[in-house]
């Protein structure tokens, strides 16, 4: 090889490709046999391992990993356990709404008749009457606002209603059960585990049609949340359930499987909300029926919104599901009439627009 010694980072040029007498074959014949150069060991090469496998080397024992791993399952298992006791065993706050309310009707009743009773003159009595009817609708509301901030402090303090799972094992490993600490990193692993899956957005969504876009709806069980880009999340118990983009509702797993099918319900209405110019479930089979499922429920409950989907073969799915739901909820059963109309009573031949089906879920 011919390169400049000066510039050694230029090219390097071929040595029989610049003479035909620079060739191997040709010097050999001139300055000798070719000698290459002596074999050395690096330094740091002595640290590595080329040859043979040391088990020293290995990072965990498998056999301890799976021990361990079944003792944690066996952990978890006790700890949902126990939270199903606790959900079991959880009694709400008694606040005695009702001998509350009657106390301060039973105390202005008396103060009535001590009225009736005291004074003679009615002009008088009506006033006073007119009096007592005042404080009381005044110790009524007084107590209304009584009963709201106790229930707003229940609700601060988590007494209210039964706790969550999730919040539920974080008090847990407050007190130091390692049961519960263990779930809080089974729970940070299953959420970073679920952002390195590569779905694209593509995956647990219903895909509408371009700038297909939804009021922002308050609802009990939800809170709304909307973004500057015009994204609108509903969260249940601080976790997202739905995602709704305008062109894409995006239905989010929840906790147990309650959550899951109040997330169902949710982007079925609000997917009957909008146009219905496009609306195609992408996801595996069983996301699919749910959200099915869920739109029959929709159809059902009378209201002037109505969930269609556009993609042939889910409009094959809704239709035998929307045969499943009828008969499950007796949609198709005939009305049992209580007696035999007379035959030619103008009256009883009217046909009754006022029946209401059953309503599976209440909007």
């Amino acid at each position: 090889m011919i390169y400049d010694f000066l510039r050694p980072e230029g090219p390097v040029v071929k040595a029989s490709s610049v003479h035909p007498t620079l060739t191997k074959f040709r010097l050999e014949a001139h300055i000798g046999a070719f000698e290459g150069p002596p074999t050395f060991e690096h330094e740091e090469w002595s640290y590595g391992i080329f040859s043979t496998y040391q088990p020293a080397f290995e990072l965990r024992d498998k056999d301890v990993r799976f021990d361990r791993r079944q003792a944690r399952a066996e952990a978890r298992l006790d700890l949902k356990m126990r939270y199903k006791r606790y959900r079991e065993g959880w009694e709400k706050p008694d606040l005695h709404v009702k001998d509350r309310y009657q106390q301060v009707a039973a105390r202005y009743q008396a103060m009535k008749a001590d009225v009736k009773r005291s004074q003679h003159d009615p002009l008088l009595r009506k006033l006073l009457y007119r009096v007592a009817e005042f404080d009381r609708m005044k110790a009524m509301a007084e107590l209304r606002i009584e009963l709201r901030e106790e229930r707003q402090e229940l609700a601060e303090k988590g007494l209210l209603r039964p706790l969550a799972y999730r919040p539920w094992v974080e008090q847990q490993a407050l007190k130091g059960d390692v049961a519960a600490v263990s779930q809080l990193r089974g729970f940070v692993y299953r959420e970073k585990r679920k952002e390195r899956t590569p779905d694209g957005g593509f995956d647990r969504v219903i895909q509408c049609g371009q700038a297909d876009d939804s009021a922002v709806y308050h609802l009990r069980s939800y809170t709304s949340l909307l973004h500057r880009d015009g994204t609108v999340e509903y969260l249940r118990d601080g976790r997202v359930g739905v995602i709704d983009r305008g062109d894409i509702v995006q239905v989010k797993p929840g906790f147990n499987d309650d959550d899951e099918l109040d997330n169902y319900r949710l982007a079925a209405n609000l997917v009957s909300t909008k146009s219905g110019d496009a609306v195609r479930i992408i996801g595996d089979n069983q996301f699919v029926d749910q959200v099915l499922d869920a739109g029959c429920g929709v159809n059902h409950r009378g209201s002037q919104y109505v969930f269609q989907v556009t993609d042939p073969e889910q409009m094959a799915r809704y239709d035998v599901i929307e045969r499943d739901h009828r008969q499950y909820y007796g949609y198709d059963e005939p009305e049992v009439r209580t007696h035999s109309p007379a035959r030619h009573d103008p009256v009883d031949d009217t046909p009754d627009d006022g029946y209401q089906p059953p309503r599976p879920f209440v909007g």
